[in-house]
Order: C-alpha cells, then sequence, then structure tokens
C-alpha cells in the first residue's frame, strides 16, 4: 500500500510538472510572438492577425488551466486564488468592466470592440486571463528571468525591423511617412513607442542588477551586459524613429 501511494504520488509530481512546463512554454509563447506577428496580406495587417492569435493562444491556455484545476487533488479554494493583491485587484478590474458592457449603450460593441481595432472586453480579458494564469506560473525568480529576456528578445526583433522602415528597406510597406514615423510591427508609431516604452527600464535595471551579481563569472556579466547594452541601442533607435512625444514622459516615469 504505501509503495502504491509512493507511485501514485511520484505520477501526480510528473503530470503538475508537466502541466506547468505547458502552460510555460505557452506564456512564452504569448510573450514573444505577439509583439512581433502580423500578416501582410489581410486588411487590417496588424491589429486583427495580432488580436485574434491572442484569442486563440490564451483560448488553448485557459483550457489547459481549467483541465489541470479541475483534475488536480487537493483542489485550491477561491480564497487562495486571489489571496494575492495583484490577482484581487485584477478580478475587480474585471467586475467593473463587465459592469460597465452590461450597461453600454452598444453592448455588441463594448464586447468585440471596433473592427479595426477589436478592442472590446473580449481582448481586454483575454490580456486580463493572460496575467492571471502567468501570475500563477511565475513561481521562480529563474523564469522570471527568462521572460524577461524573451522580451527583450522580441523587442529587439521589433526596433531591427522599425529601423528598416525608416532606411525605406522594408519590402512590404513603401509609406514615405515611414520616413519620418515608423511602426515597425504595431501598426502605428504611438503602439510601438509606448511598447518600447514599457521595456526599456526593465532592461536597463535588468543591466543593473546582472552587473551588480558577482556569483557570475565575469565573463557572463560582460556577455549578458554587452548583449542588453546592444538591445538598449536598438530600442533607444526604434523609440526615436517613432518621433512620439508622448511615450518619451511614460518613459522618463518608467
Amino acid at each position: 500500500m504505501k509503495k502504491k501511494r509512493q507511485i501514485q504520488s511520484q505520477s501526480g509530481e510528473r503530470y503538475f510538472l508537466f502541466v506547468n512546463r505547458l502552460l510555460e512554454i505557452l506564456s512564452l509563447i504569448i510573450l514573444v510572438v505577439i509583439p512581433v506577428f502580423f500578416l501582410p496580406n489581410i486588411n487590417s495587417v496588424f491589429t486583427i492577425a495580432k488580436v485574434s492569435l491572442l484569442h486563440f493562444l490564451v483560448s488553448i491556455l485557459v483550457g489547459i488551466w481549467l483541465f489541470n484545476y479541475f483534475t488536480v487533488v487537493p483542489r485550491p479554494t477561491a480564497g487562495a486564488l486571489v489571496r494575492e493583491p495583484l490577482r484581487l485587484m485584477t478580478l475587480v478590474l474585471a467586475a467593473i468592466y463587465f459592469l460597465a458592457t452590461l450597461i453600454s449603450v452598444y453592448p455588441g460593441m463594448s464586447v468585440w470592440g471596433s473592427y479595426m481595432r477589436r478592442e472590446g472586453i473580449y481582448t481586454v480579458f483575454s490580456f486580463m486571463v493572460f496575467s492571471l494564469i502567468l501570475s500563477q506560473t511565475l513561481r521562480n525568480r529563474d523564469l522570471g528571468r527568462k521572460m524577461l529576456f524573451l522580451l527583450l528578445m522580441g523587442s529587439g526583433l521589433a526596433s531591427i525591423y522599425g529601423i528598416y522602415q525608416h532606411f525605406w528597406l522594408d519590402p512590404l510597406f513603401k509609406d514615405p511617412s515611414l520616413l519620418q514615423r515608423i511602426m515597425s510591427t504595431a501598426g502605428n508609431p504611438l503602439f510601438f513607442s509606448i511598447y518600447l516604452a514599457m521595456l526599456i527600464p526593465f532592461a536597463v535595471s535588468t543591466m543593473v542588477s546582472i552587473w551588480g551579481n558577482h556569483n557570475l563569472s565575469n565573463h557572463k556579466r560582460y556577455l549578458y551586459c554587452g548583449l542588453l547594452v546592444f538591445l538598449l541601442f536598438l530600442n533607444g533607435v526604434g523609440f526615436w524613429f517613432s518621433q512620439s512625444r508622448g511615450p518619451i514622459l511614460g518613459l522618463a516615469v518608467g
């Protein structure tokens, strides 16, 4: 009997680790792919493609999480799920959005959003649900660093594409306005600069943290910091070429 319980315990642990690894991989894919993804052969090149892919990937993420929630024993209580302030405030914000949608003068538009932006509650809830699952999946600092590095790598790719646009090297879009303000993979100079304004402070803080980490060898510190300096250079150039004044204030606050 004891051996049987041991086998069941090991099997349950393997299942738990497998599901969490699956959630981690899918979360990493969402973090990296969504910012740089677009389809040049549809009417709404950037927004519809991004939002549709976000809805699809978050739906898979939710399905995996629900399957795990209803099969794991013992099941987490509702109190345990909202014990952290971030989760509780996210649920409060979701309730406010839901109430606003119920009393909206145009509920259909509030749910789905406009054709060009798809900024309705469905998209907002997708971001919220993703953040809640991510907060539960993010169980250690190593995974947090991995996610942050992948986010920064994605911003570097988007910045390279934006620099290509500025120098008229983009084979897909030949809009003269790109010479003054690039849009990169965001479809809008303002959106692109806001995206970079949120990530540049993280790149700086990560570089400072790694430089002060004496547990790493000098070779690794120089390598990581050199990579982050290069990413900061790319992001800085992309941010400058977007020529958006509002996000400059956001970056200063960040």
